[in-house]
């Protein structure tokens, strides 16, 4: 199983950080999750 990491530009930290206080918390669980389990997921193209 790999490990992933998420790094976010400097333009995507500085809107994460205008977002509203829990919607950005829920934002970095999120990609945490993501992070954490791409092995299992089947991500579908936009």
């Amino acid at each position: 199983m790999a490990t992933y990491t998420i790094r976010l530009l400097k333009p995507a930290g500085r809107e994460l950080e205008r977002l509203d206080k829990v919607v950005g918390t829920r934002v970095v669980r999120k990609l945490r999750w993501l992070a954490e389990n791409l092995d299992g997921i089947s991500p579908e193209p936009l």
